[in-house]
């Protein structure tokens, strides 16, 4: 079965790959500071820290950790993870259990941007722990658009590995 995990990492997960692109808008473009990737800003409407509560395609949806199957040979899948969005433009992931609940940590670090809806974030390392991080090279860099609502995030993506798909993640403010 072809499965596309929304991240550890949000970019590629075991099997597939899957990241972002949100439903409305959010920043107009005029965020603070430069930091991050793509030249943008970073929206302070972002900052802080984000739980992934849950995915949705196809009119099907999960909580997380969870899993979607969309045919008979693929599925959306998401674990618990969070992701913090700093103001200095530096962005980090953190996985702590898979689709099922079971353990399966990772960590993700890089950079962040936004201009306007449009979001970047470019992951620079990657392992199982801070202390086991590895660099990625070269780096691998995701956009999309997002939107914020009150404490909830909502991030769509359209993943190359799922013609046709949407997948939307919902992620709540810690």
């Amino acid at each position: 079965m072809k499965r596309c995990v929304w991240r550890q990492g949000w970019v590629l997960g075991l099997v597939g790959v899957v990241f972002f692109a949100a439903v409305g808008c959010g920043d107009d473009g005029t965020g603070t500071g430069g930091m991050g990737t793509g030249g943008g800003t970073v929206s302070p409407e972002l900052f802080g820290t984000w739980s992934l509560a849950s995915i949705a395609a196809e009119g099907m949806s999960a909580n997380c950790p969870g899993e979607v199957d969309l045919n008979a040979s693929q599925s959306v899948s998401c674990g618990t993870q969070t992701d913090t969005f700093n103001s200095d433009g530096t962005f980090v992931e953190i996985q702590t259990t898979d689709e099922l609940g079971d353990p399966d940590p990772f960590r993700s670090e890089g950079t962040w941007s936004t201009n306007g809806n449009m979001l970047s974030i470019t992951y620079t390392m990657e392992g199982p722990d801070e202390s086991s991080l590895q660099p990625l090279v070269p780096p691998e860099t995701q956009t999309g658009t997002w939107s914020v609502a009150g404490t909830t995030l909502t991030l769509m993506i359209s993943d190359p590995e799922l013609p046709g798909a949407m997948i939307t993640g919902t992620l709540e403010k810690q």
